[in-house]
């Protein structure tokens, strides 16, 4: 939420942004009348703070396990989590340090997150998707 403050991509009619020391990538609003040029998005500019940032809320928040995009920096629109939207549903727990956290269904959409205790305290592990409500699909956190 905090990038989009600096960078509103929506407004620059953008949906997503993925940036990375390969190259990056652009994904338009279906519903834009006009988007930005590229050099108006100021590509790279953020790279190295976005990431370092989020590598940051993972070491608090997340298991310490290989991520894929972690080098990335990709604003999305709408958001992939939004705390006035995203309610846990129901939790699981399948095993003594492991749980997993159904969030309601958002535009026929379900997330799981799976969260294991380490060292005395709840991180996330891994996230996943389903839109038919029986197989999930692995998404990056």
């Amino acid at each position: 939420m905090r990038w989009l403050k600096v960078r509103p991509i929506h407004e620059l009619g953008y949906s997503r942004i993925t940036e990375s020391s390969s190259g990056y990538s652009t994904y338009g609003l279906q519903s834009a009348s006009r988007r930005a040029a590229v050099d108006e998005l100021k590509i790279h500019e953020f790279t190295t703070r976005a990431v370092r940032e989020k590598k940051s809320i993972f070491k608090q928040f997340a298991t310490p396990r290989k991520r894929v995009m972690a080098d990335a920096f990709v604003q999305v629109y709408p958001l992939a989590y939004d705390p006035k939207r995203d309610r846990i549903a129901e939790i699981r727990q399948v095993a003594p340090d492991y749980c997993i956290a159904y969030m309601q269904p958002v535009d026929d959409v379900t997330v799981r997150y799976h969260v294991a205790l380490k060292d005395g305290r709840w991180l996330i592990d891994l996230k996943d998707r389903t839109i038919d409500h029986a197989k999930f699909e692995k998404r990056s956190l």
